[in-house]
């Protein structure tokens, strides 16, 4: 469908109109054209009332719902993506396109170590404060093209866009350890720590669920060597059922 542009239609609006005036002077006698001038010009006045008024209605409606939808997306807790809008964008990211082309990636998984320790020793409104700290966080130590959300309770994914070495990764994980430690809460007398698992995709994993069993493997070794730490684990090492295991300050 084609529409002109609103400027476009005011200025046909107002050309036709002054054609019609025009046309009315001279063909008309002197209190005739007047008149229908006149009312020319007040059904004119009054369609541009009408047409402000439904367009700044329709506007408002456009962001309400636009704020809505935004709203239904972030995490109330954390004001990160929720963990339906974090699976949505993750799999339209994996869903590779009509080229073929391989869709590399990393999925970080972690969770808070003794979490519920923070809410029975100090209550779950302490617990949802940490929480909200992480979520504040997160997106600074992570670039605006990777997804960060939260899953649900105290986990938290990342999916880092496009291939990373190691080092990077290490990195990466590293500086969440460090954001979460920094992180004190009155009466805790522990560091907080976290466990982090790390799937890695060289663009042959095309499914999110196979992607997310992969870091979650990981998230759960790194739950079982101690805690407190990071594993990254690839589709190569998931085949040999080797993984690579990392505290905060280096690998062990």
């Amino acid at each position: 469908m084609f529409i002109l542009p609103l400027h476009l239609s005011y200025l046909l609006i107002f050309c036709f109109e002054a054609l019609y005036i025009a046309l009315t002077l001279s063909y008309k006698t002197s209190f005739i054209a007047q008149y229908d001038i006149f009312t020319s010009i007040v059904g004119i006045s009054f369609s541009f009332v009408i047409a402000h008024t439904i367009l700044h209605l329709r506007a408002g409606d456009f962001d309400l719902r636009l704020k809505y939808q935004q709203l239904s997306r972030r995490d109330a807790l954390s004001d990160i993506l929720n963990k339906k809008a974090f699976e949505d964008s993750a799999k339209a990211y994996l869903q590779r396109d009509i080229s073929g082309c391989p869709r590399p990636c990393t999925l970080l998984i972690f969770d808070i170590d003794n979490f519920k320790v923070v809410n029975d020793n100090l209550g779950h409104y302490a617990g949802d404060q940490l929480l909200s700290l992480i979520g504040n966080r997160l997106p600074e130590l992570f670039r605006s093209t990777d997804i960060v959300g939260r899953f649900g309770g105290d986990e938290f994914v990342i999916l880092l866009i496009g291939p990373l070495t190691r080092d990077t990764l290490e990195e990466k994980c590293r500086s969440i350890h460090r954001q979460i430690s920094e992180i004190k809460l009155p009466g805790l007398d522990t560091h907080i720590t976290c466990s982090i698992g790390c799937g890695i995709s060289d663009g042959s994993v095309e499914s999110y669920d196979e992607l997310f069993r992969l870091a979650d493997r990981a998230l759960y070794t790194a739950k079982e060597t101690g805690k407190n730490r990071h594993c990254m684990l690839d589709t190569d090492s998931a085949q040999r059922y080797k993984v690579r295991i990392s505290s905060p300050r280096g690998s062990s």
